[in-house]
């Protein structure tokens, strides 16, 4: 009996995995944490899933800890926008400070595994923000000292997405040709 928690879960490749850990036979819980409902829960027994939603997601590490045993997994595909933020010290305390928390308290429950989905461009010693912040998170999400962590760097991430992204549009129309 394997269970999972998933911070992250309405996202492009958060929404992916949940999926995924839904239709796997050897995941038997699902505890997500999210700021919306998922889309399309129905595939997944309430006995398998249980979907805790707030847009204060402050409260979601009192959520994880009440939990009546840990998540032998936690997978965290979570990110925000700058623009979704309000600016980038607010995307730096959301993401930085939410990861930690969950980390810290994942770990104090018992979970054995941490994945988080970072960037490909992160980097602690970077000057671009957005790199820095990632490899900042990455380095610190080492420092609970889970039995294993893993990190996983994607390339550009192509899909449709619920909110604008001029930028990456534009990038996804670039390299769409060359993808096939």
């Amino acid at each position: 009996m394997v269970s999972a928690a998933v911070i992250g879960c309405t996202g492009l490749v958060g929404s992916y995995i949940t999926k995924s850990l839904i239709s796997s036979p050897a995941i038997t819980r699902i505890h997500t944490f999210s700021r919306r409902s998922l889309e399309d829960p129905a595939s997944a027994s309430p006995s398998k899933l249980t979907s805790y939603v707030s847009n204060d997601t402050s409260k979601w590490v009192d959520e994880l800890s009440r939990l009546p045993s840990p998540p032998d997994l936690f997978f965290s595909a979570f990110g925000t926008t700058r623009a979704a933020a309000g600016g980038f010290e607010n995307q730096y305390r959301i993401e930085h400070g939410l990861h930690l928390d969950l980390a810290r308290a994942a770990k104090h429950a018992g979970c054995k595994v941490f994945v988080l989905v970072s960037s490909s461009f992160a980097n602690h010693n970077s000057w671009l923000p957005y790199a820095r912040m990632k490899g900042e998170i990455e380095e610190n999400i080492k420092a609970p000292n889970f039995e294993h962590t893993v990190i996983l760097h994607p390339g550009m991430i192509v899909g449709s997405r619920s909110e604008s992204r001029p930028a990456e549009a534009a990038a996804q129309a670039l390299v769409g040709p060359l993808e096939h």
